[in-house]
């Protein structure tokens, strides 16, 4: 079967799953259903200056969610870091691991992700760093990263010394070292 395939099968599931979780969770998914024309439309009563306003932000939007090029689902990853990080009823409440699931990638890229394109801009021009509902405060994250400066497990990515061999085992060791030197003195071409 195709790759393809296989990715539909793996979104229509983790979709399955988030819209059963949601509907346990007695709440409804999120439809919003605005026309073109409607939100590109002038306002009651709105000033012109602030009509262009909104239009700037949305050509902005477009912008943002295309800055990869214009791939579907370059497209798609930003559009749903954006809805994971403002409004995550939109994409049923999904986790970052099932928003993965859903581009073939892990939870840390989603969440990778929507630091780049949402916390950091905010950091940048704010002063000071937001976190999301659902994300690690600064505090535990330099907890986390002091911690692992003193885990040494796979550094180097040596393999560990194997245990002393006991005395049965030494034994063995030496009756199979025995058994294929005769094999070798009987059948030169064996070894």
């Amino acid at each position: 079967m195709s790759d393809h395939f296989h990715q539909e099968q793996r979104i229509t599931e983790t979709l399955r799953v988030a819209w059963s979780r949601e509907q346990a969770a007695g709440r409804d998914p999120v439809y919003t259903r605005t026309p073109m024309d409607e939100m590109v439309a002038r306002e009651e009563g709105e000033a012109l200056e602030e009509h262009l306003i909104r239009l700037e932000a949305f050509r902005r939007l477009m912008s943002i969610f295309f800055a990869d090029g214009p791939h579907p689902s370059d497209v798609m990853r930003r559009v749903y870091a954006f809805a994971k990080a403002l409004r995550p009823e939109l994409i049923l409440n999904m986790s970052c691991e099932e928003v993965g699931a859903i581009f073939g990638e892990t939870k840390a890229s989603v969440s990778y992700r929507i630091k780049q394109l949402v916390n950091r801009p905010i950091m940048a021009h704010s002063g000071h760093g937001t976190q999301l509902p659902w994300q690690k405060s600064s505090s535990a994250c330099s907890k986390y990263a002091a911690r692992a400066k003193g885990n040494q497990n796979r550094r180097n990515h040596k393999p560990k010394k194997k245990a002393p061999i006991g005395a049965r085992e030494l034994e063995r060791l030496k009756k199979r070292e025995e058994n294929d030197r005769r094999a070798s003195e009987l059948n030169p071409a064996w070894k």
